[in-house]
């Protein structure tokens, strides 16, 4: 016994940009050409908005990031600093899970502390991505 086989439908009734994707090239759907090119136009820049941040913050991510070897991935530093804050909020949780203030005193430090250290790799991921051109 033979098979029929049915035409094949096409997956939507609308026209798919050819300028979007990943690769490029691939059919988009949804997207006109033109927003296509500005999402490829697209660059991020962070604000600095932060008095301290111009101040201090800025210089000391500059130190900081030269303790770290060229071949440290910037996507590590920002998930090193994930597990830091991770930590936080779980020693956080882990001794007050109603939250009603009965941290002690040495967990309160140690969460102050390890959120030190995530906001720090944050600032610091950019600046190692620059550093090494990735």
């Amino acid at each position: 016994h033979t098979q029929t086989r049915l035409p094949r439908r096409r997956m939507f009734a609308y026209k798919c940009s050819e300028c979007c994707g990943d690769p490029p090239g691939r059919p988009h759907p949804r997207a006109s050409a033109t927003r296509c090119a500005q999402v490829r136009s697209y660059r991020y820049t962070s604000p600095e908005d932060s008095v301290l941040e111009k101040l201090f913050l800025q210089r000391f991510w500059n130190f900081g990031v030269r303790f770290f070897p060229t071949w440290f991935a910037p996507n590590l530093m920002t998930a090193v600093g994930l597990v830091f804050a991770l930590g936080a909020y779980g020693t956080l949780l882990w001794h007050s899970p109603e939250l009603d203030g009965s941290l002690p005193a040495w967990a309160a430090v140690a969460c102050a502390a390890m959120l030190f250290v995530y906001q720090t790799m944050d600032g610091m991921d950019g600046k190692q991505a620059r550093r090494t051109g990735a």
